[in-house]
């Protein structure tokens, strides 16, 4: 397990529960927070055919195979569940689908 003092920022790729890959993509003032929490989106390699599925491609964040995020599986976890930092998504079109998706699935009417 990574150190309390982990410091994932939005963007970043990084493994949790040991071999898990997930985005992190809350801001960098909740992931450098007191609460030890970040906002994540896990990866699947298993292309499923949901919409909400952002595909990722290698070398963008370290990943080795062509990953999708799941958008529709956001979820919160604490930052000691962190193991590795893989890399960064730096094509910011896949953090704005991303983003554009987690929006998409949480709005209130």
């Amino acid at each position: 397990m990574v150190s309390k003092k982990a410091d994932p920022s939005q963007g970043e790729v990084w493994l949790f529960d040991k071999d898990k890959p997930c985005l992190i993509l809350s801001c960098d003032d909740l992931n450098r927070g007191p609460s030890q929490l970040v906002i994540i989106v896990p990866f699947t390699s298993v292309k499923k055919g949901i919409a909400s599925n952002v595909k990722v491609s290698p070398p963008q964040g370290g990943l080795k195979t062509v990953s999708f995020a799941m958008a529709e599986q956001i979820r919160t976890i604490c930052k000691e569940r962190l193991v590795k930092k893989m890399g960064v998504i730096t094509d910011k079109s896949i953090l704005k689908e991303v983003h554009s998706w987690v929006l998409d699935l949480i709005w209130l009417s």
